[in-house]
């Protein structure tokens, strides 16, 4: 029997429901913003973050099924982090599943699968250049085929989480708590960075750039930030944020980083237009 299409959950329902704006008994709704039509609306979390069959090819919907067991294991260290009051409260194996969802969430989403596109798309580029016909013609076929470029993502997902998530237990975390009345964003591509230097021309987004800076809010008061060790060596464990700007400038990364979607608790979502307004590449990054 031909099993009915579902949509796949790239960001788990159990993470956005933290962001809700309205609960009825299970069923917990959240506001989103259109960052390409500028646009709000209140959407059930069963129906966001999701697309139909996003990481399956058929009804077997295997890596789906692996992803949801995950997220089951995920969902407790995430809910003791939530309630934590600074991250001694965590055990070694609990903050070893906090680095392994931040490592799965970041190479999940579609905007992981346009970067395994652009790869592709940069490599043809110099097949073509150096007169590679061959190779060329079978990067094309990739780039044209989903099933191709979901299978890259996959892959991805099985060989480089571990990789990922060991990174991340060196590095230096802290817990920022807001104090503001503004909440925290999120969006369809929620684990955010950002480099205050510019080591042009070899970038500085990767996790392994000096001066890096993971950003991953929690909820609408709390955010995970995770460093470079040397450069941020003194990073108390605990950051409050007080300033509105503060708060702004984590919302903006959200805005940066999505890839279409925000979401909030809140309908407010002014600072995202006068955001756009201001650097409106950003609906296309």
């Amino acid at each position: 029997m031909i099993k009915e299409k579902k949509l796949e959950h790239y960001v788990p329902r159990f993470y956005l429901n933290n962001f809700y704006s309205v609960k009825r008994g299970s069923e917990y709704s959240i506001y989103c913003f259109d960052k390409l039509e500028e646009k709000f609306f209140l959407r059930n979390t069963k129906s966001i973050g999701c697309q139909k069959y996003f990481y399956d090819t058929d009804a077997n919907q295997m890596v789906e099924n692996v992803l949801s067991k995950l997220d089951e294991k995920f969902a407790v260290a995430y809910k003791k982090l939530l309630d934590a009051k600074n991250l001694d409260e965590l055990s070694i194996d609990e903050k070893t599943v906090m680095a392994y969802f931040i490592a799965n969430q970041f190479l999940r989403t579609p905007e992981c699968r346009r970067r395994f596109e652009s790869i592709l798309i940069r490599y043809r580029l110099y097949a073509k250049v150096e007169k590679k016909k061959i190779l060329a013609k079978k990067l094309e076929k990739l780039i044209e085929e989903d099933k191709k470029i979901k299978e890259m993502q996959i892959k991805g997902l099985e060989g480089y989480v571990p990789i990922y998530a060991d990174k991340l237990l060196k590095m230096k975390w802290a817990l920022i708590k807001n104090k503001t009345s503004i909440p925290f964003w999120t969006s369809d591509n929620p684990v955010n960075n950002y480099n205050s230097t510019f080591p042009f021309p070899f970038g500085n987004y990767g996790i392994d750039c000096s001066g890096i800076e993971i950003y991953f809010p929690l909820n609408v008061e709390k955010n995970l930030t995770i460093k470079d060790p040397v450069m941020f060596k003194d990073l108390p464990e605990v950051l409050d944020y007080k300033n509105k700007n503060e708060v702004e400038f984590q919302n903006k990364l959200q805005v940066y980083w999505s890839t279409r979607y925000l979401f909030s608790n809140d309908n407010d979502f002014r600072f995202a237009k006068k955001t756009l307004k201001e650097y409106p590449l950003m609906k296309f990054v």
